[in-house]
């Protein structure tokens, strides 16, 4: 139920399209200016470790994560309600909605990682992964629908509030319907200690910059949402359905994944990044015809590569401290997607004058010299573990 509510509600799922229609149609924002103020809003997805640390540490009415996941969500309606109610507080608004959801996720992944033992986690992170992108599919369809029949602003104020409902029911049921998550008190020093001995665990960095070298690769998904409106042309419809498509993407590689899983899991980092280079490479081919079926590719391309991350940061949390140490990992993915979304969009359009084939090259290239790195990487974990 929770990974439905933050499929339609975060602000890059159903808000997502009316928000770049809205700066693109009414105010005539270029890439570069888009690319920097989506990048503000996921500050709160880079501070993760922050709040994972509080939910782990302090308890909060005996059952710790149960209860701020309801609280989050109560943030997140009232972020998305300001929003709806007074568009001039919509930067504000957008903020808190982030911040209250960026803690969910923390929330939500410290509990899988803390209620189920290790052989079963890729199968957990597959189920609830269909229920998030099962309800992104319904957001990049109605996101298009709201473009391409409402004016700008009209389409923007109604995803806020299709946003605010789904986030406040999910704070009613949440404490209803999850159960465990209680954590026990302890002292400032006790916090700072098993932290420290978190941080200083040599696998632990080793993991975190091949997750933050997967994520740099200069993204294109800004110049992508200006190439389909600017040079191919299409409707904001069209466009609402590409995110639809990419949704399926995700989905259907998260229904895969458990056999990619059960058959190839020494091999599943490898075949993540050789799926990643190889769709990346395809949009050479992008045109209005295609461009559905490699928006599917993408998603699952992508979806691999979270899974595959979800797990190396599972593998790597330490007992007590599941939601700080996923969330760090998970912070470390979101400030590397961020920044390669700004390089992207400078490159885009200060760089190779509006055209999308360097960056798709160049993103390919840093993708699979990561590969590279996890051999590395994995070898020094396997020889320590031995």
């Amino acid at each position: 139920m929770a990974y439905l509510a933050q499929g339609v509600a975060e602000h890059f799922c159903l808000p997502s399209q009316p928000i770049n229609n809205y700066f693109v149609r009414s105010l005539s924002w270029e890439p570069t200016k888009l690319a920097a103020y989506l990048a503000v809003l996921m500050i709160p997805w880079t501070v993760k470790p922050l709040f994972g640390a509080i939910s782990d540490t302090f308890p909060f009415q005996k059952s710790s994560k149960r209860t701020y996941l309801a609280m989050v969500f109560f943030i997140s309606a009232a972020g998305y309600l300001l929003c709806w109610l007074y568009t001039p507080f919509m930067t504000a608004g957008l903020l808190l909605s982030a911040s209250g959801l960026s803690w969910g996720t923390a929330l939500l992944l410290g509990l899988i990682v803390e209620k189920f033992p290790p052989r079963l986690l890729p199968y957990v992170f597959s189920i609830h992964f269909i229920a998030y992108y099962s309800a992104s599919i319904f957001s990049g369809i109605a996101g298009g629908k709201l473009c391409q029949y409402l004016q700008p602003g009209e389409a923007l104020r109604t995803s806020f509030a299709v946003a605010f409902v789904v986030c406040f029911l999910a704070a009613i049921a949440t404490p209803l319907w999850i159960s465990g998550g209680s954590t026990q008190p302890r002292t400032p020093d006790q916090v700072l200690r098993d932290a420290g001995t978190c941080l200083r665990n040599k696998d632990f960095w080793l993991i975190a910059i091949f997750i933050y070298f997967w994520s740099f690769a200069p993204a294109f998904g800004t110049p992508l949402y200006f190439h389909y409106t600017k040079v191919l042309q299409i409707s904001q419809e069209s466009i609402g359905q590409a995110g639809a498509f990419y949704s399926f993407g995700m989905l259907s590689g998260a229904l895969v994944y458990p056999l990619l899983w059960k058959f190839l899991s020494r091999f599943q980092m490898q075949v993540a990044i050789g799926l990643s280079v190889i769709s990346t490479l395809a949009f050479l081919g992008l045109n209005a015809s295609t461009f559905g079926f490699l928006e599917f590719m993408r998603g699952v391309s992508g979806m691999f590569g979270i899974l595959c991350i979800n797990w190396l940061a599972a593998r790597i949390a330490p007992k007590g401290l599941e939601t700080f140490a996923t969330a760090f990992l998970i912070g470390i993915f979101n400030v590397g997607t961020q920044t390669s979304g700004i390089l992207g969009a400078y490159m885009y359009s200060r760089l190779f004058d509006s055209s999308l084939n360097p960056i798709l090259v160049i993103s390919a290239i840093v993708t699979a010299c990561g590969l590279l790195i996890y051999f590395a990487i994995d070898k020094d974990v396997r020889s320590t573990q031995k």
